[in-house]
């Protein structure tokens, strides 16, 4: 998501949206630093966690969530259904507290 969306973040970040983002730690770490020099802004926040993660999930405005639970671009799953929206945001908010 952070190679493919950069140009999205960005535009994101100039319109004042907050983005935080957990991922697997990095194989070569200076390759992810040199990567997000230009993403750095105090709207862009990025947490690790060891690989693998169990769980690839993308909030958009509180509204609607990708979720993908496999390494794989599909099985994938997409909802606006406020209920899921709360309870992905729930378990985001729960790991990014604990790391």
């Amino acid at each position: 998501m952070l190679f493919n969306g950069k140009q999205d973040i960005k535009s994101a970040l100039k319109r004042g949206v907050k983005v935080r983002v957990i991922t697997e730690e990095p194989e070569n770490p200076q390759a992810i630093q040199d990567m997000l020099r230009d993403l750095e802004n105090p709207l862009f926040k990025v947490k690790y966690i060891p690989p693998p993660a169990s769980i690839c999930m993308i909030i958009f405005d509180d509204n609607e969530v990708h979720l993908r639970m496999a390494e794989d671009a599909v099985p994938s799953f997409w909802s606006n259904n406020p209920n899921i929206v709360n309870l992905s945001r729930r378990y985001f908010i729960e790991v990014w507290n604990n790391l």
